[in-house]
């Protein structure tokens, strides 16, 4: 997280840890302009169900 958010750049910053299954562009959100992505991201429980 460090990372992103080096520079004083705060807005908009996560940290994910898992598995990338998909990436589409999206440039509209329930009728509204977007610019940004939507990710699939698998990641397992320690009992090893995956979310």
């Amino acid at each position: 997280m460090e990372d992103l958010t080096a520079g004083g750049i705060k807005d908009n910053a996560a940290g994910l840890a898992g598995e990338l299954k998909e990436v589409e562009e999206v440039t509209e959100l329930c009728g509204l302009r977007f610019n940004g992505y939507l990710a699939k991201i698998e990641t397992p429980r320690p009992r090893g169900t995956l979310d």
